[in-house]
């Protein structure tokens, strides 16, 4: 017997209330739903349905997550949600997630009035970083002398302690690296956060003076 789809409500961030929708705007899932908002008093909930059958959390998920909040936080203040935040219904947006946290949320949103979030991603230049490492650390480059021209089967080993010194150095340069940049903005932002690494690139984020998205005014 053919079963309706079971479908939940995916918030992506909490707005002030007095935000209104510019245009259609489409979120995650397949196929992607229309965006919405769930207003409860002076707050707003930025959501749109998924189809509990299909997986989520493909690249263009988390894409479409990352760009919906991105454009909304150019128009104005919002509280993002992490990723794969769900609810049982819009109903229980209001009275499970916007009501319990009302408080909250107003608070928050009134700290970020006057701020825009920019954000730094920093990748190191493969041949560059590595040059650097072999240069500052002789054990690596003596490794690395012997592991050229080898067999790599044979070579396994000395590939393995080569990797192990090459990413604890580069370990090292990106904590440096991220407390220089942290020290070049200090006075320049209200509030920083240095954000989980993605790949090779160091990643924080800062608040600093508002600017007047596509989806949000």
């Amino acid at each position: 017997m053919a079963t309706q789809a079971e479908t939940a409500v995916y918030v992506y961030g909490i707005l002030h209330g007095d935000v209104e929708l510019e245009a259609e705007v489409t979120g995650v899932g397949d196929p992607p739903a229309p965006v919405r908002l769930v207003r409860h008093r002076d707050l707003a909930a930025l959501v749109s349905d998924v189809d509990l059958g299909k997986p989520l959390g493909t690249p263009e998920d988390l894409m479409a997550h990352e760009e919906l909040l991105d454009a909304s936080a150019t128009d104005a203040p919002v509280l993002p949600l992490r990723f794969g935040a769900l609810v049982a219904s819009e109903d229980a947006v209001a009275s499970e997630l916007l009501d319990p946290h009302y408080e909250e949320f107003q608070a928050a949103l009134e700290d970020l009035e006057g701020h825009a979030e920019y954000v730094i991603k920093g990748r190191y230049i493969q041949d560059e970083i590595l040059r650097e490492v072999l240069t500052e650390h002789p054990a690596a480059a003596d490794l690395a002398s012997q592991v050229n021209g080898r067999d790599p089967v044979v070579s396994r080993d000395l590939q393995i302690q080569l990797g192990e010194i090459i990413n604890e150095a580069i370990a090292e340069k990106r904590e440096l690296d991220t407390r220089a940049l942290g020290d070049a903005l200090e006075g320049h932002v209200s509030a920083s956060v240095v954000r989980p690494r993605r790949t090779s690139s160091t990643r924080c984020t800062w608040l600093s003076s508002s600017r007047p998205a596509p989806g949000t005014r």
